[in-house]
Parts: C-alpha cells; sequence; structure tokens
C-alpha cells in the first residue's frame, strides 16, 4: 500500500450566503474592537499612572508591551493548535469572555504587581482571537476576496485603538470631577481606574453575540492518499509537522516573519509614545491628546486597512502573484518619511498633519499579512501560522517596541 500526501485544495464545501458571511466579518470586527480597546486603552493613562503608582517610564512600558504580549504570544500557539483542530467559534467566546472579565479586575487592582499580572490575563484571553478569526473567516470567503474580508475583520484594530483612547480621555475627564472615587466592596478608585470597568463589562456581550456564528466546512484541506486509486482523507496536522513545513519552507517564512516583525516594531513604538510625546513637547492635556490620536486612527487608520485591501486585490487582478507581500513593503517605505517629519514639526499641528498618512500607511497591511499566510499554508496550518506570525511580531513589535522608546527617554534625553 503507498501512501501519499496531496498538496491543500478548495474542499467543495457548501458556500455561505455572501451576507452571512459579511455578518460573521461583522460580529468577528466586533471582538477585535473589543479586544484591542482592552488592550491599548494603558497607553493614555501614562502619567496619571506614573504618579498613582509611583512608577517609571520603563516600568510603564513593561505594562503595556511584555506584559501582555509574552503571555499573548507563548499561548497564542497551543490556541491555534486547538483551532486548526476544533470548534473555532467556541475558542473565541471563551477568550473574549476571559479578556473582559480581567481588563474590568485591571480596575481594581491597587498596586504595580497586581496591575501587572492583570494585564497577563487580558493577554491570555486576547491570544485565542486572532489565530481563530483569520481561519474562520478564510473558510466563508473564495481566495480572491479573503484579502478584504480580513481587511475588514482586521480594520477592528485600529477602530478599537481610536475607541480606546477617546472613551478613556471621556471618562477621565468625567471622573476627574473627585480625586479618587469610593464604591462598597470594591473600595477607594482612582479616575483612570474607572476606565477599565466601562471598556471591560460590555466585551461580555460579545462572548455572547458570538455564538450566533456558524462554524464553517473547512476548506484547503491537506489530504492523505492510500495508494493511487484510494480515497483520500484529511490529515491530521501536528504541531510538530507545523515545524517540519516551515522549515521547508524556511526562507519564504524567515524574510515574511522578520521583515513583518521589524515593520511592527516601529508601528508599536511610535504609537504608544504619540499621547505622551503630544502631552510632554506640546503641553496637551489628556483629553486632548486622546481625542486627537484617537480619532486618526478610528478614521485614517480603518481608511488605511480598506486600502491596503483594495491594492492587494488590484495588483493581484494585473497578474502579480506577489500581491499580498508588496502591500506591507509599500506602507514601510512610506512610513520612514512620514514618522521623521512628525517628530521634526516645532508645532503640534505641523504633527497633527503628519500623523494621518502614519496612520494611514500603519495600517495598510493588515489585510494582506493573513491573506498571504491563508494562502501558503493548509488549512489544517492556518491558525497556527497565524499565532507564530502573532508570537514574532509581538514579541518584537509589541514588546520590544514601547520598551525600545522608553529607554531612549529614560536614559538618553
Amino acid at each position: 500500500m503507498e501512501e501519499k500526501y496531496i498538496e491543500p485544495i478548495d474542499h467543495p464545501a457548501e458556500p455561505a450566503s455572501a451576507t452571512y458571511a459579511w455578518y460573521v466579518v461583522g460580529v468577528l470586527n466586533l471582538a477585535n474592537i473589543s479586544a484591542l480597546v482592552d488592550r491599548r486603552v494603558l497607553t493614555l493613562m501614562v502619567e496619571p499612572l506614573k504618579q498613582d503608582f509611583g512608577i517609571s517610564d520603563v516600568q510603564v512600558s513593561l505594562l503595556i508591551g511584555i506584559s501582555f504580549s509574552l503571555f499573548y504570544t507563548i499561548l497564542g500557539i497551543p490556541l491555534a493548535r486547538l483551532a486548526d483542530a476544533g470548534n473555532r467559534r467556541n475558542i473565541i467566546a471563551v477568550s473574549i469572555a476571559l479578556w473582559s472579565l480581567f481588563t474590568a479586575i485591571c480596575g481594581m487592582t491597587k498596586n504595580y504587581l497586581q496591575l501587572f499580572s492583570a494585564r497577563i490575563g487580558v493577554g491570555i484571553g486576547e491570544a485565542g482571537l486572532t489565530p481563530a478569526a483569520v481561519s474562520l473567516i478564510s473558510d466563508y470567503f473564495p481566495k480572491q476576496r479573503r484579502v478584504m474580508a480580513l481587511a475588514v475583520f482586521q480594520m477592528g484594530i485600529y477602530m478599537g485603538a481610536g475607541i480606546a483612547l477617546i472613551t478613556a480621555a471621556l471618562v477621565i475627564k468625567l471622573a476627574s470631577v473627585k480625586a479618587v472615587w469610593h464604591f462598597p466592596v470594591i473600595g477607594s478608585l482612582y479616575p483612570w481606574q474607572l476606565v477599565f470597568f466601562y471598556i471591560g463589562l460590555p466585551g461580555l456581550l460579545i462572548s455572547l453575540l458570538i455564538l450566533t456564528i456558524k462554524e464553517p466546512l473547512r476548506k484547503g484541506l491537506m489530504y492523505r492518499q492510500i495508494a493511487s486509486e484510494g480515497p483520500r482523507e484529511p490529515v491530521s496536522v501536528s504541531f510538530r509537522d507545523f515545524l517540519i513545513y516551515l522549515y521547508r519552507h524556511r526562507s519564504t517564512f524567515a524574510y515574511f516573519y522578520g521583515g513583518i516583525a521589524l515593520l511592527t516594531m516601529v508601528i508599536f513604538g511610535f504609537s504608544a509614545w504619540v499621547p505622551t510625546y503630544f502631552i510632554r513637547i506640546h503641553g496637551w492635556s489628556t483629553v486632548q491628546a486622546g481625542l486627537t490620536f484617537g480619532g486618526c486612527i478610528a478614521v485614517f487608520s480603518s481608511l488605511g486597512a480598506i486600502a491596503g485591501g483594495k491594492l492587494s486585490m488590484f495588483l493581484a487582478g494585473k497578474g502579480f502573484t506577489d500581491a499580498n507581500p508588496r502591500v506591507p513593503m509599500i506602507a514601510a517605505l512610506a512610513l520612514m518619511p512620514a514618522i521623521i517629519a512628525f517628530v521634526s514639526m516645532p508645532t503640534s499641528t505641523g504633527a497633527v498633519l503628519c500623523l494621518i498618512p502614519i496612520c494611514f500607511f500603519g495600517s495598510f497591511q493588515i489585510g494582506a499579512v493573513p491573506a498571504a499566510l491563508q494562502e501558503i499554508v493548509p488549512n489544517q496550518m492556518r491558525a497556527q501560522a497565524i499565532a507564530v506570525n502573532l508570537f514574532i511580531v509581538n514579541l518584537i513589535g509589541a514588546g520590544l517596541g514601547p520598551f525600545v522608546v522608553a529607554i531612549v527617554t529614560d536614559y538618553l534625553f
């Protein structure tokens, strides 16, 4: 008997209606917004957090970066393995409930160590979202429309980041009528701590909404065939099999993962400190910095995500087989002069104008990157490919980006 493996092909699964497929994207986009709100809200709390907990820029950077990204990246891989073999919808629903509860717990912390621990919980919960969601969306859309669906899903990153800044700014403004708030059972809370309750608890409702999504039949499976005329059976892929696949195509994955990680380090390092930059350099208030930067992200980063998806589809239509990888390359080239111009501006007005192209091109690649990965791996490896990308990107990008900037501000300037 001869056993052989057949490369991934589109399994003739029963197609979902276009309307329902976009409903799935919409619900998952809402989950992504919730995740980014909970993840990014700390970037507007740097100054009050330092004052109330008596911590340094480096300690704040660890809260923003390592506390979240370390466990987010490490647990992302085993959770992705579950998503490649099990029910992706249920994994997403449980993940949302978990990170929402830990976000609310962040609002009850009394010291730096407690807040650091709660942020770890947020990272653990959010680790289950993106790999499972990207894999699930890929089974609802054909290859030629997949990049746009993923761009819309990933647009939630920027909508969430913008909403986080705007919500935090407004809640802090309203809550600042008192220096400290007193509640039964919970005790005394600073105004910035109230933000975590407002943004965390609604996530539990989104978790229930996820249960309205149907788990789709998987497409693009890798099959095993016994003998030339025998029946085909889907292959059960272990993480070891996935690592072997990566090794066989190591040049492709090394350049792809490495390039995206470095690009993300620039984007995360820049965006984590923008509100603080306006507060320290241009004398803005926390509310003004949050509303301005949050508005730029919500509008121009969302537009950039869609434009990047459109460009990828345009290039593919012109016969470029590497359309998706070209998009992040274009984004990186456009970001360099925009960031240099931003830090060189003598006025806040000039700096804000520079934020527009930075926000636009900072999100340009967000749909093309997962779409590219979904094309080069079989279905049984899709979530794991995304998880490894998130592992590298977040460890280098989210983990080191804000930290490098903090080292520069604490020890060089």
